[in-house]
């Protein structure tokens, strides 16, 4: 009797694409892609986990294969390349998915603490501020609304003047598309330059303190 060989199965050969397009997520930092790869990765390991389960159950049952291959799962190309396409017109778009989180992130972001005054609101897009004014009261501190639409590193950070390079407050660095709420501590009167450490010569801006 021939000793039983498992078919050749073309299901493993997808796995590798889903995991691919997971960590290119990871890389872009697009949740997009993370999706997208995790769902290739999920239905190549079931189809994989399939074709396996017949074999053993044909062996069982005292059948047998003996070589042969299984069906091309040729529909799944077809899935996968509309998963992809997806991901990469999300992307494209605007990270709708990533925007999406970090607006419920910041809806449940706690209230403003007692003691401090509303918030400001500034965003970065572009590699540039959304505004290079901004006034808040003196002898309060106040809260700083980030909103980083850019694929790229920001931050907002207070100096005593456009010369200094110590910084009154420094916000943390956050790659956008994202959304951060700074608390800032009380600054006294006076006339302050807020700046992107990491991007400073086009990123800066004037607040006002009175």
């Amino acid at each position: 009797m021939a000793p039983h060989t498992a078919p050749s199965s073309a299901w493993p050969f997808f796995v590798p694409i889903g995991i691919g397009v997971f960590l290119l997520g990871l890389g872009v930092l697009s949740s997009a892609y993370v999706v997208g790869g995790l769902a290739m990765t999920v239905i190549a390991l079931i189809g994989w986990y399939r074709d396996a389960g017949r074999e053993w159950r044909a062996v069982e049952a005292g059948a047998g294969v003996h070589g042969g291959a299984s069906a091309f799962p040729r529909w799944l190309l077809g899935v996968d390349a509309v998963i992809l396409l997806m991901a990469v017109l999300i992307t494209v778009g605007g990270g709708s998915i990533d925007t999406t989180v970090a607006a419920i992130h910041a809806a449940a972001s706690p209230s403003t603490p007692a003691g401090q005054s509303g918030g400001l609101q500034v965003a970065a897009k572009d590699i540039g501020f959304s505004t290079d004014q901004l006034a808040a009261p003196a002898g309060k501190p106040f809260d700083v609304t980030f909103e980083n639409q850019d694929p790229l590193p920001h931050n907002v950070a207070i100096f005593p003047s456009a010369a200094s390079t110590s910084a009154l407050f420094q916000g943390e660095i956050v790659t956008g598309p994202t959304s951060v709420i700074y608390h800032v501590p009380a600054l006294k009167a006076g006339t302050y330059e807020f700046r992107c450490e990491v991007h400073p010569s086009s990123m800066t801006g004037t607040i006002t303190v009175r």
